[in-house]
């Protein structure tokens, strides 16, 4: 028997297959959502799960344990977003979640502590037997997801508009000189065409190129990565508001690395309480799947 773990979120998909012992196999392909009402997210959903089956070499699967970006918890063979998965894997036993949420069951057991996800968009959560799901944040880049990729890939670009508002030279090496060069442009016609003709993964990536230059001591990229990190903060702070005791922080997602600029700014609040995901989170899930 083999068991199949996705984690399917903004900018990828990452999959591992687990056989009850050890995972055996694991790739990444395409991102795909749960949005499947939207034509173009069915068929990437059908892309990406042939890629997948593809990829399994026959393996017989018996359990998927999948969580997606924009999926309603707990999608049965009933619902569409099942029902796909069910077209692929016929004989296994399959559980979609949020992938948020699968987030949370990957490094937390029930009610030990709080998630702080930090990826294309952000959102703390917290699980317990009694509430079920507390979450903050999580509204997507159009109405929040303040703190994460998107957002600092898009203030980074807002830093250089405003420098280019107001006649600043740009200087080499700075943080406008090194956004501007990696978007491929030199004036607002040229920001207006990538930001415009792009998906939000590329802005997304501009954050790696902020954090980067903020670890390097670039002070303009850390002042965007401190309010970053102020808005995550926030996040916390509001589910201990409605938590009664003070669990654990963990922070996943690829914002936030072990000995950033990032991470210390989150350490100098929550001290000794948050810590780094270093857990796969695709192989968790396949290794969650064999208990469904």
């Amino acid at each position: 028997m083999s068991y199949l773990g996705i984690d399917a979120g903004a900018t990828t998909t990452k999959w591992a297959l687990y056989d009850g012992s050890q995972i055996v196999d694991s790739g990444k392909c395409a991102a795909m959502d749960g949005h499947i009402y939207r034509p173009e997210s069915k068929a990437r959903a059908n892309e990406v799960l042939t890629e997948i089956s593809k990829a399994l070499n026959g393996a017989e699967i018996s359990g998927v344990f999948a969580g997606i970006t924009g999926a309603a918890s707990e999608d049965s063979a009933t619902d569409p977003l099942g029902q796909i998965f069910h077209n692929y894997f016929p004989n296994a036993k399959v559980r979609i979640v949020h992938d948020i949420e699968l987030a949370y069951y990957a490094n937390f057991e029930v009610g030990e502590g709080i998630l702080l996800y930090a990826g294309t968009g952000s959102v703390a959560m917290y699980i317990d037997d009694e509430a079920g799901p507390v979450r903050a944040g999580g509204w997507g880049y159009l109405l929040g997801d303040e703190g994460a990729a998107f957002w600092i890939g898009r203030e980074s670009i807002r830093w250089v508009l405003a420098g280019l508002d107001t006649g600043e030279e740009v200087e080499p090496d700075s943080l406008s000189d090194v956004i501007l060069k990696e978007i491929g442009a030199t004036n607002w016609d040229g920001i207006k065409a990538f930001v415009y003709s792009s998906e939000r993964s590329e802005i997304a990536k501009l954050a790696a190129t902020v954090g980067r230059l903020a670890d390097a001591g670039n002070t303009d990229a850390q002042g965007i990565i401190f309010e970053a990190s102020q808005f995550l903060i926030a996040l916390v702070h509001q589910l201990d508001t409605q938590i009664d005791n003070a669990p654990r922080i963990v922070i996943a997602g690829g914002v936030c690395q072990e000995g950033s600029f990032l991470a210390k700014a989150l350490r100098s609040f929550f001290s000794e309480r948050i810590s780094i995901s270093d857990c796969d989170i695709a192989q968790r899930a396949a290794e969650l799947a064999q208990d469904i």
